[in-house]
């Protein structure tokens, strides 16, 4: 005869779920070794890691778009402005907006000299040279403040400080380029997953 009796519990609660999960999760905690990062990919750290500085160290663009002056805006209309260059994430070469004129910007990269504002592209269009933003952009939307104008010592500062990299993320080789070179040549400590075998 055969026994239909289920080996799990069912109709759990969501909260009954995650308890057990934790519950089942800290019974099969692994160890720690400390490797270097070059031996780390497929690994998960144990500890966070904090960027030593800023990251990014500057005033940003929150989305792809046009980068401009918030006075140039017009309150209840159309705002037509002269394209005047291009800012890519990554670009060292960054124009400069004067007034009536704007910047072609992707999100990450750094504000143009005179900028104050991010338009989204969704919000323009393009009439030859011009862009042609649509009525109602905000001044000062889509930008992203340099982390290093917060006083670290504020609470809001502590609250948000970004992590290079979380406790239990997976260790990936793009994740070099956001701790410093004093970091990267520590050696991490990293959480074994089963079945991988030591670090030499």
């Amino acid at each position: 005869m055969r026994d239909d009796t289920p080996a799990f519990a069912t109709g759990l609660s969501l909260a009954d779920a995650r308890a057990r999960i934790a519950s089942i999760a800290t019974d099969h905690i692994v160890g720690s070794e400390m490797i270097a990062l070059e031996s780390a990919l497929g690994r998960v750290l144990a500890e966070n890691i904090a960027a030593p500085f800023d990251v990014p160290g500057y005033i940003n663009s929150a989305m792809d778009g046009y980068a401009l002056r918030g006075a140039d805006l017009a309150a209840d209309a159309e705002t037509r402005l002269r394209l005047v260059g291009t800012i890519l994430a990554g670009g060292t070469e960054i124009p400069r907006v004067e007034p009536n004129t704007c910047v072609r910007i992707t999100t990450g990269a750094p504000l143009p000299v005179g900028a104050d504002t991010v338009v989204m592209k969704e919000d323009s269009r393009i009439e030859g040279e011009m862009i042609v933003i649509a009525a109602g952009a905000r001044a000062g939307a889509n930008v992203r403040p340099d982390a290093a104008l917060t006083p670290s010592t504020s609470k809001k500062s502590a609250d948000t400080r970004k992590f290079c990299t979380r406790s239990g993320s997976p260790v990936a080789l793009r994740s070099r380029h956001c701790i410093a070179r004093e970091e990267i040549e520590r050696r991490l400590e990293l959480r074994k997953p089963p079945g991988l075998p030591r670090a030499q």
